[in-house]
């Protein structure tokens, strides 16, 4: 069975992060899974500078693996992998089996960016195994063992390792994961479709319940009332204790339940702080959904933030955010979202009498197309202004208009990549 090189989707990456997405001068490793139908495979890259903190392959040159010694790092990564990646399917241990092997040289014309580790941080060793199956697995657990020492983080004498962000492709769906060398382990259920577990929760609006009063309650209440305000008879006394006594029948009447309403009740209007708390998962899900690798996945998950009317325009604006025109028209996988500033601007009602709010706010999306021997980041900034309003389904973004838009950073993932002196806000890309 050859590797479906179409579904290259997933990614794990040492050493990456938020605001440094450039992989660092030393140990590095790129890994996919993915479960489909009878199968589960993995596509792992790893920099000789990792392979050298696990393996003491025999070469002649310290920097590079020749072609004579390519077949003996085959067989000593293979073993290395199968130690440290463990694949179960339920209970059933899953056996890798090897389904391809390659070495990648290093491209020398970049050899400036790694000062540290040289060609031994370029040089790549591609392999893929894969886990065959009787049948189409429940669930999957994935074990990763192989933390090298964060070289930016460890001291001489206190090593750190570093931490892995892996991306799992199954059941159409991407997974983004941190696994670290204190929590290794990633369980995998059979999830397909728009899954709960995949998106952040959205708080429930709150009721206002009616204001109710027993109607006989009510009218004793008003005749004693009545009776106890009156001035002008001629029998005040007569009154007086016809009224005591409607009231106290009132307080005695409260449990008949024959109720008259006296407001509408309804959907109480959130504060500021309650709105900000229903936005910012709203928002969240929005990019969750192009973690969904089907189309219909991605409309069906952006339904859970996004009122019907404005699904298609935000579906081709965050589109065309994430293609990378510079890489021939790829789409991006978004890396990670960080919402820079909030502002809820006003709440009200709508003409049915429904909450609503609009927000302003700004954030950063990273995203990254992966190749076999390098990765291309690009980071944008946004600034827009939202409606949203509860619907019978639940808070919706209701309107959507962008004020802002600039590129952050983009380019080849390399050391010595600067964010310095971005263009103004406002300019487009």
């Amino acid at each position: 069975m050859g590797f479906p090189w179409s579904l290259l989707v997933g990614t794990c990456m040492l050493g990456l992060t938020a605001t440094n997405p450039h992989p660092l001068d030393g140990p590095d490793v790129d890994l996919r899974l993915w479960v489909e139908g009878e199968s589960v495979t993995a596509h792992v890259v790893v920099n000789l500078a990792f392979v050298d903190g696990f393996l003491e392959i025999p070469r002649e040159d310290e920097m590079l693996l020749r072609g004579p010694e390519h077949k003996l790092a085959e067989d000593m990564l293979f073993e290395l992998l199968s130690e440290r990646l463990s694949v179960a399917a339920g209970s059933l241990q899953l056996q890798p089996q090897l389904a391809g092997f390659e070495v990648i040289d290093p491209n020398f014309d970049l050899l400036a960016h790694f000062p540290r580790f040289g060609t031994r941080a370029m040089q790549k060793l591609r392999m893929t195994l894969e886990f065959p199956l009787e049948t189409p697995p429940s669930e999957v657990k994935f074990t990763w063992s192989a933390f090298p020492d964060d070289p930016i983080l460890s001291e001489p004498e206190d090593p750190v390792p570093m931490d892995v962000i892996a991306h799992l492709s199954a059941g159409g769906v991407r997974t983004r994961v941190t696994l670290k060398a204190s929590d290794p382990t990633f369980i995998w259920r059979g999830l397909t479709g728009a899954s709960e577990d995949h998106f952040e929760d959205v708080p429930v609006l709150a009721k206002t319940e009616p204001t109710q009063w027993p109607l006989l309650t009510l009218a004793l209440a008003v005749a004693g009332a009545s009776m106890l305000a009156s001035r002008r008879s001629r029998r005040p006394r007569v009154l007086l204790t016809a009224g005591a006594a409607c009231l106290v029948g009132a307080s005695l009447a409260w449990n008949v339940r024959t109720d008259l309403s006296f407001s509408n009740g309804g959907e109480a209007l959130p504060s500021h702080s309650q709105a900000k708390a229903v936005f910012e998962p709203l928002h969240t899900n929005i990019y969750r959904a192009f973690d969904f690798t089907n189309q219909s996945d991605v409309y069906d998950a952006l339904a859970r933030s996004v009122h019907g009317d404005l699904l298609d325009e935000l579906y081709n604006q965050i589109h065309e955010g994430l293609v990378m025109q510079e890489e021939g028209g790829a789409v991006s996988e978004v890396q990670d979202l960080r919402l820079k500033e909030l502002l809820i601007e006003s709440v009200g009602q709508d003409d049915t009498g429904s909450p609503t709010f609009s927000a302003r706010c700004q954030w950063e999306v990273d995203g990254a197309v992966f190749h076999s021997n390098h990765s291309h980041w690009r980071t944008n900034q946004y600034e827009a202004r939202y409606g949203v309003a509860a619907t019978a389904a639940g808070w919706r973004i209701v309107e959507h208009e962008i004020l802002a838009a600039r590129r952050v950073d983009a380019g080849p993932i390399l050391p010595q990549d600067s964010q310095e002196n971005p263009p103004p806000i406002g300019e487009s890309f």
